[in-house]
């Protein structure tokens, strides 16, 4: 849970946040719940991770349950890099971390980038292939999850890019996009009318994120400033 801690929580009368890194924080002092929570004066619990598929939330009772005592919550849409498909699957972590549908429960780990970098060189039309299937699971998760949500739900496109996604198949990393990756309008507009409200965000406020060493002095930036 990024903080601040909101609890105690009173039934009905908190928000639920859910999300990838955007929603949760990444090098941001103050996340946006937190000043929604300073500016409108109710209590929001946020409950994001990154890397994450929607199954990652809707598997979790515990979860729905804080989301479905409140008064309503936020749900980012996230990437779909991070869904499975025929081949591979992310039912242990349910990230980007993947094993390999044929080796079954007990087979090794492995990255999403140790995956499919090396296919798309290798097969690409075969790649692009799982990673449609990935779009689709990455549908029918979402609209699981806002299927268990019975508060109102506001949909948050929240990314430095509008939903309308140019693929690029020069390498893998040009294809998915920015974050979310591989979501586009169209799995946008299959979802949308499950969720009571849709706010769009985009921005590269902020962007490139840079660190100062508090040792030597300096600055570096971070280059993958959209991966969530």
């Amino acid at each position: 849970m990024r903080g601040p801690d909101p609890r105690p929580l009173t039934p009905g009368q908190y928000i639920s946040a859910i999300g990838s890194a955007h929603t949760f924080g990444r090098f941001a002092q103050i996340p946006f719940h937190q000043k929604l929570m300073d500016s409108i004066g109710i209590p929001i619990i946020n409950l994001s991770t990154s890397a994450v598929d929607p199954s990652y939330f809707s598997e979790k009772e515990r979860i729905i349950e804080i989301i479905n005592s409140g008064a309503a919550c936020v749900v980012q849409l996230v990437s779909a890099r991070s869904c499975g498909n025929s081949e591979y699957t992310n039912r242990v972590w349910r990230n980007s971390v993947f094993q390999k549908v044929a080796d079954g429960p007990d087979g090794p780990m492995m990255q999403e980038f140790d995956i499919y970098p090396e296919l798309w060189e290798r097969d690409r039309d075969h790649a692009i292939q799982l990673l449609s299937e990935s779009q689709d699971t990455w549908i029918e998760e979402m609209q699981q999850l806002l299927s268990q949500i019975v508060v109102p739900k506001v949909l948050l496109w929240f990314s430095s890019r509008a939903p309308e996604l140019e693929y690029n198949k020069e390498s893998y990393v040009k294809y998915v996009g920015d974050f979310p990756q591989l979501v586009d309008r169209r799995m946008v507009d299959a979802v949308a009318p499950l969720g009571d409200a849709y706010v769009e965000v985009v921005s590269q406020d902020g962007l490139p994120v840079e660190f100062k060493n508090r040792y030597v002095g300096g600055g570096i930036v971070i280059l993958a400033q959209n991966s969530a």
